[in-house]
Parts: structure tokens; C-alpha cells; sequence
């Protein structure tokens, strides 16, 4: 937490065994009040991520209230009508300790801070409660000595953060303090009294989502006079309009699928193509929960979640066969979402980067009728320019590739690939990009064979709208085991409905060998006749995926 100070200057503590966090957990989050917040079960994720992470010291400071803690204290205030007693705890976790226990630079690299979180203590005379106010934790990540003795970092394989970006924390007194980077996700719990877990899910999705790297940190405050809320009326929740409100506030828009609405829609498929882009989700979970004793009637569970990326298992059989066998109706492609087997979120309820099985919130019954826990609605953000839906894109892409394999069928002779793609079966990743940022995807593709782009070609290409969806074309084999693809469909992301109505939406295809534009009518001859590489975000860290 920037901007935020400790009463003195600490030293770090070791956590090398015998220490134990469990100690810690129970010093930072008392036993509240009974129905109050508790920061015990997301402290415990934050300390077991450290554990993973290779922790060697941490850094525990009581911190003095900045504004956006004053602003906390006196919302409780407001909310309660008592006087609250407010104290506020940093602590900082590093995989490195020096022989003093000393945090200088010379003594602590910057490279080895983890993570942080802040925890609120609050205190009245007819409560008290704690919870985790803001935490960053770095992607998951192993230290591995290749050579027994120097230690390297290694991003753990088939784990895809999208959602996260660099921020700044301080460590130290006003007098003496130290700033450090940290490039990671954003965590907040609820108090269930000034904010509730859709609070959380925002402030998680915005101040993780580099869309808003550029805009002060979103606060609970913030999203309370936004929507004008009294305090008693908080408890009662937000409403996915009520997110919409927000987001647009702070310069979004978003993209609302209502699964009651639309009960056939799979969540997972709408929500893989905001996620892959970078585009922040939050998904509103419902059930019924019979866990209160002697009780005949149930209750009802609404839940928001923040998406922050997903795993990936290309061993996967479900994908392929579940169409090859029959027992379903085959659909016209497999997408990418069929191998993501865990979407990664941050649930405020049990702390950060946890994975939940896509299956198990799948709407096998009708979603009205459905007591398991089942997605309710997903909202996507994405920038404001961006109207037309990824789902919606990929499905339309596959759509008229399908219906273009006859004339494919024309060329002469039929490029192996192309043939090959047309054979089918079809896979399809869709993603959201700049037109530029396509375009170095282009000329990357292009620079592998010591070609350059023909100028005409890239002409057409600079003529595209800013923000593209781009839907690859593979094969479930070149998609798993290479991470290829064989072609490209471009889709106007900033077409409204209308445009999309009328066909408009579709700008160009790029085939092996060929490039074609709709709105144009252009064709173009191109190098690249095989299959390629994926699209991969700028700042992806390659992992070393089975």
C-alpha cells in the first residue's frame, strides 16, 4: 500500500521453521463478533502463497491511518453509529533475509518482495471484527536451483494470471520509508457493513486490470457515492446494473451475460475471451445452502467472484470426445475455453488466486431450478470503445469459415493447411487486440520466413478500426501440443448490433498463403503458408507448458 507508514522502523522476522503463520493469523485476526468480518481464512491463502512462493521474512508494521484508512474508519462510524477503534497492520513477505534482518536495498532486492496485505482491526463497544482491506500477491511462482546452489524464479506451468499489472507499496516510517515494485493482483475482503463482496469483486477486477493502470485506485468509498448508496442500504448488495454504473464512472463499459436469460449459454465460453484479452470478469454465483440445523427452508447463496485468469490442461479427453462419441450433438468448433480446466479467481470470502473447476458451476438444470452453486451472470469489462461481444465474435467467425469451405475447395491447388483446417476438427481462440498490436503479430510471422510485409498489405491493415476481435483457426492437436494456429478471422470489436446485423463486423480473413478483406474486396498473396504461432499478450511470461 502506497502512501501508507509505519508508527517505527521494524526489522524483518524470519519464517524459516519453527515459525509458523498459523501464530500470526490468530494475532491479526481475533475471534470477532459473531455474523462479523473475519480475516482468518483469506489470511491463511495469502500465507500459504507465501509458503509456496519460498518465504524467507516478512515484515510486520502497524501502519498510520492514511486518508483512504481514515475514509474506512469513518464510514464504520457512519454505518454503526458508535465510536470505532481502527488499527491497520502491513505485512510484507519477501524470499530473501539478510544476516541483520535489515531491509535496505543492499540488503533486500527488490526482485524478492512477494507479496503484501493490510488487515483492519475494528473495535466498538458492542463489536469487533477484522478484515484483509487491500493485498497484492504476485503470480505464483517457484524458486528452482538448476545448478543446486543460485536460485532462479519459474512461473508455474499451465497457470495464466491475465489480470494483473505493476504497482507500487512503501515499507518503513514517513522518515525513512522504501518504495517497491510488484506486479500482480489485487485483493479486498468485505466488512458486510460499509461493503459487501461485489465491492470486493470490483475494486479486485479494476485495481488488478492494466485497462485502469492509468486512474487512481478504485475504493469502496468511491463506489458508494457513485451509486449514492446510505450506508444501511449497503448490506442489501449491488445489482450488475449497479456495477455498470461504476464501470462506466471510471471510463469502461461492460458486457453482461444473464445465464437465467440465456440458459444454453456457457458461462465459461462467454467469460474465455474477456479473460485471455485481459479484460477483467466478475462472476455472480447463486445456490441454495441447507447447512443451518433444523432449519425446513433454505437459503439462498449470491456471490461475486473475481476472474484473474485460468490453468490450462492440454491432456483434456472432454474436448475431442465428447463430440467424437456421439453422445451429444457435434458442435460447428471446439473452443479454446473446452481445454481451460480451472479459471483462477478471487473469492473475498477465502483469499486470492484460488482456482475453481469450471465444471463445477455448469448449469446441467435450468438455472432457476438449480440448488448447487451455478453461475447467475458474468460482467465483463472492457474498454469503452468495444461494443460487439467475444462470444458473439467467435461464434460468428467459425460460422462463416464453415460456410466458405466450398469455395476454399476452389483454389488450385488447395494449400496443405488450408486443406487440413477444412478437414476439420475446427478449434477456435478468440482475442481482444489493438489494430497495431496485430499488425507486430503480422510482421512477426512474416519476419520468421526473412520476409518482410508488403506494403499494400499493410496499408489495408492500418486501415482497420483500433480494437479488433481476432478469432485463430487451429486444429485441437496444433492448439495443444504446439500452441498454433493455421488462420486468422478479423471482426470489427467496435461494431454495435446493428453493424453486426448486417454482416458489417466482419473486416478479413487471413488463410495460409492468402489474405482476404470483406469490406475492401481486396485480396492479397502472403508468405505464410503453414501453420504459426498463437497470439501472445505483450508481457506474457512464457511458460514451460506440458
Amino acid at each position: 500500500m502506497l502512501n501508507a507508514f509505519a508508527d517505527s522502523h521494524e526489522k524483518l522476522t524470519s519464517c524459516d521453521p519453527p515459525f509458523s503463520f498459523y501464530q500470526l493469523v490468530d494475532e491479526l485476526a481475533a475471534q470477532p463478533t459473531a455474523n462479523f468480518a473475519n480475516a482468518r481464512r483469506p489470511l491463511h491463502r495469502f500465507f500459504s502463497l507465501m509458503r509456496k512462493m519460498s518465504v524467507r521474512s516478512f515484515l510486520r508494521e502497524k501502519l498510520q491511518l492514511n486518508a483512504e484508512l481514515v475514509e474506512e474508519q469513518d464510514m464504520l462510524v457512519s454505518a454503526t453509529g458508535n465510536a470505532v477503534a481502527v488499527e491497520a497492520t502491513r505485512i510484507t513477505c519477501f524470499n530473501s533475509r539478510s544476516a541483520s534482518l535489515g531491509w535496505s536495498p543492499e540488503e533486500l532486492p527488490d526482485s524478492s518482495l512477494l507479496g503484501y496485505a493490510v488487515v483492519i482491526s475494528a473495535k466498538a463497544t458492542n463489536f469487533q471484527m477484522s478484515h484483509v482491506y487491500e493485498a497484492i500477491v504476485r503470480p505464483p511462482m517457484l524458486l528452482i536451483a538448476p545448478n543446486g546452489r543460485d536460485l532462479f524464479p519459474s512461473a508455474v506451468s499451465n497457470y495464466y494470471i491475465h489480470n494483473a499489472r505493476l504497482e507500487t507499496t512503501s515499507i518503513g516510517p514517513r522518515t525513512a520509508s522504501r518504495i517497491l515494485p510488484i506486479r500482480g493482483s489485487y485483493f479486498a475482503q468485505q466488512n458486510a457493513i460499509t461493503h459487501v463482496c461485489a465491492h470486493a469483486a470490483l475494486r479486485m477486477a479494476v485495481n488488478s486490470s492494466p485497462l485502469f493502470s492509468a486512474r487512481p485506485k478504485l475504493t469502496n468509498k468511491n463506489i458508494n457515492d457513485c451509486l449514492k448508496l446510505q450506508l444501511r442500504d449497503v448490506p442489501k448488495g449491488l445489482t450488475h446494473m449497479d456495477m455498470k454504473q461504476v464501470i462506466e464512472s471510471i471510463g469502461g463499459a461492460v458486457q453482461i451475460a444473464n445465464f437465467y436469460i440465456k440458459p444454453s449459454m456457457e458461462y465459461d465460453h462467454f467469460v474465455y475471451p474477456l479473460m485471455e484479452s485481459g479484460c477483467p470478469v466478475i462472476l455472480n454465483v447463486r445456490g441454495q445452502s441447507f447447512s443451518v440445523p433444523h432449519t425446513p427452508q433454505s437459503q439462498e447463496i449470491v456471490h461475486a467472484l473475481a476472474i484473474m485468469g485460468h490453468t490450462l490442461n492440454t491432456d483434456r479427453w472432454e474436448p475431442e470426445a465428447r463430440g467424437g462419441y456421439g453422445s451429444y450433438h457435434r458442435e460447428t468448433y471446439v473452443p479454446a475455453a473446452a481445454w481451460t480446466d480451472h479459471l483462477i479467481i478471487n473469492d473475498d470470502n477465502f483469499g486470492m488466486l484460488v482456482t475453481l473447476p469450471t465444471d463445477c458451476l455448469r448449469n446441467l438444470l435450468i438455472p432457476d431450478k438449480n440448488p448447487g452453486l451455478h453461475a447467475a451472470e458474468a460482467v465483463g469489462i472492457v474498454p469503452k470503445e468495444v461494443k460487439l461481444g467475444g462470444l458473439l465474435a467467435e461464434e460468428w467467425a467459425t460460422s462463416v469459415f464453415v460456410r466458405l469451405i466450398d469455395p476454399v475447395k476452389q483454389f488450385n491447388p488447395v494449400p496443405y493447411w488450408l486443406d487440413r483446417l477444412v478437414k476439420g476438427p475446427l478449434a477456435c481462440r478468440t482475442t481482444l487486440q489493438t489494430r497495431d498490436q496485430y499488425i507486430s503479430h503480422i510482421e512477426a510471422m512474416t519476419k520468421l520466413l526473412g520476409k518482410i510485409l508488403e506494403p499494400a498489405l499493410k496499408t489495408e491493415l492500418q486501415a482497420l478500426p483500433y480494437w479488433l476481435w481476432i478469432s485463430e483457426l487451429t486444429l485441437p492437436q496444433l492448439y495443444t501440443a504446439n500452441r498454433h494456429k493455421i488462420a486468422d478471422v478479423i471482426l470489427n470489436a467496435e461494431a454495435d448490433e446493428k453493424m453486426h446485423s448486417s454482416g458489417a463486423s466482419l473486416l478479413a480473413m487471413r488463410l495460409p498463403g492468402y489474405w482476404g478483406f470483406w469490406h475492401t474486396k481486396k485480396n492479397y498473396s502472403f508468405p505464410v503458408t503453414g501453420h504459426t504461432a498463437l497470439i501472445a499478450q505483450v508481457d506474457e511470461v512464457r511458460l514451460c507448458d506440458w
